[in-house]
């Protein structure tokens, strides 16, 4: 079964990003598959290399 867990916030700097690298590092440090897409096109982006292992980004 798949689930989705969304960050949301509407004010900026709040550290949504903080938050959903490291539950995506908890989640895959539990053996769970992991994709985070960041919803703000054009401005920053998530580092790729997490060091947990092969990564990609787009």
């Amino acid at each position: 079964m798949s689930r989705i867990i969304t960050v949301t916030s509407g004010k900026g700097g709040v550290g949504k990003s903080s938050v959903s690298v490291n539950l995506a590092i908890a989640l895959a440090h539990q053996n769970l598959k992991v994709c985070l897409i960041d919803g703000d096109f054009g401005l920053k982006e998530f580092r790729c290399d997490d060091g947990i292992g092969k990564s990609s980004c787009l």
